[in-house]
């Protein structure tokens, strides 16, 4: 049997800043993306060619943990961390 490790095109959504676009896949997963403008040369291409197209994805496991999102923000008058947690667990994701 053959399994197909190519997602449908409807699958994926696009984030762009009106020089280059990257998409990405229902799984968070940065399939294609060229950098910095449309017509340069592709630095994930996974959409192209799953073994060596490259890809971007941060995703938890699926052990008993506590995820942490670090991240930081910016004004003028300050910056600073940020930080978020869940608490996953097995019986929570079925």
């Amino acid at each position: 049997m053959v399994v197909n490790r190519y997602a449908p095109i409807e699958n994926y959504g696009i984030i762009g800043d009106l020089h280059t676009v990257a998409l990405v896949g229902k799984n968070g997963s940065i399939d294609f993306l060229c950098l910095p403008s449309f017509d340069s040369p592709s630095v994930f291409a996974a959409l192209l060619d799953a073994d060596r197209g490259g890809r971007f994805q941060i995703a938890p496991q699926l052990d008993d943990a506590v995820h942490k999102l670090l991240s930081s923000y910016a004004t003028k008058q300050t910056k600073g961390p940020s930080t978020g947690f869940n608490i996953l667990t097995k019986t929570a994701l079925r």
